[in-house]
């Protein structure tokens, strides 16, 4: 018969845990995010533009405590 009072292995010698990490299964697309600079200066300003409205949007939707900069761009 075993003894099951004490552990196998001291303390010390025990495997540490390994951290588990399950890989996800979101795929998304990022419109932009890979491509090369755009080489029309055309482009490049949509671009930026885009991005721009978008903040302003995204900073007029969500609530004051929600971003880190209010709407009219003060800390």
């Amino acid at each position: 018969m075993s003894d099951n009072s004490q552990p196998s292995q001291p303390a010390s010698r025990r495997r540490r845990h390994r951290r588990v990490v399950f890989r996800g299964t979101e795929r998304f697309d990022a419109e932009g995010l890979f491509d090369d600079a755009p080489a029309d200066a055309e482009e490049r300003r949509e671009r930026l533009d885009k991005a721009g409205d978008d903040d302003r949007r995204i900073l007029n939707e969500l609530p004051p405590h929600w971003g880190k900069f209010d709407a009219e761009g003060r800390r």
